[in-house]
């Protein structure tokens, strides 16, 4: 401060007077907070300048678990501001976290054993499992896994957890009747010389084609399901043996690039 404007005879005493003001109080927003479980600490916000604490029927806490805290707030005097302190009853609310259990759903085929019905939970917070929190699930099916349908996987959760708010939602069973695999397919020609000519044809697209020819001798040659030839084999009938000649029913059969000749039969 300074004086200004001062005057005194020599020898005068002059009485100076100060006049102090009350420093201003600090004013942060009191107004009660909300916020959700999360498995770790929560705090009521505020500026730095203030130091924090919390209560529950007078004992001081940590605000962790879901419930209402009430929030002791202080800072100490500075050069600009007032000692604060104030309490905040119920001024931290931690409401339940949101925990969903959920059936699985399953397939299976008209009489195959029932799958192993089970859970997924969803909502779990930090280190939180299932026993942890005091809780038990469970699913079920009232189906027998004899009849072709969908059918609701029901859960069954028992407890009580302090920090959440569980919900359950049901599964399917989808019971199918078993496909039934194609048949083979099967022809039967005669081609321009008279022989009979038997194909079959599998559901890969694979094929055997044998042919018989009109002295009995006959020719089986396997197709692969990409049309190349994998085998052949020939049973020269006891007719043809005695005459001492036969005509191989193997036409229309091309060699493969990587193919290599048989050995010569005499």
């Amino acid at each position: 401060s300074q004086v200004k404007n001062l005057s005194a005879d020599d020898g005068a005493t002059v009485t100076l007077y100060a006049v102090w003001g009350a420093k201003p109080a600090l004013a942060p927003d009191l107004a009660a907070q909300t916020q959700v479980y999360s498995g770790s600490e929560q705090g009521f916000e505020l500026p730095d300048e203030f130091k924090v604490t919390y209560q529950r029927d007078g004992q001081e806490v940590a605000p962790k678990d879901a419930g209402s805290y009430d929030v002791v707030i202080s800072a100490d005097e500075t050069d600009d501001y007032a000692e604060y302190h104030a309490i905040v009853y119920g001024g931290l609310v931690i409401d339940k976290a949101s925990l969903n259990v959920k059936a699985d759903d399953k397939s299976m085929y008209v009489g195959d054993s029932l799958p192993e019905f089970t859970c997924s939970v969803d909502g779990l917070k930090g280190t939180d499992d299932l026993e942890s929190i005091g809780l038990s699930a469970n699913a079920s099916c009232a189906s027998d896994g004899k009849t072709a349908g969908t059918f609701d996987i029901t859960v069954q959760a028992e407890g009580d957890p302090a920090n959440y708010a569980v919900s359950t939602a049901s599964g399917k069973l989808t019971v199918s009747d078993r496909p039934v695999a194609p048949s083979d397919k099967t022809e039967t020609t005669t081609d321009e010389d008279g022989n009979k000519v038997t194909t079959v044809t599998k559901a890969d697209g694979s094929k055997t084609v044998t042919t018989t020819a009109k002295d009995g001798t006959e020719s089986v040659v396997e197709y692969g399901k990409s049309g190349n030839v994998i085998s052949i084999e020939v049973k020269v009938s006891e007719e043809a043996a005695k005459a001492g000649e036969t005509v191989l029913p193997l036409k229309d059969i091309a060699a493969e690039s990587d193919s290599k000749q048989a050995d010569s039969i005499k």
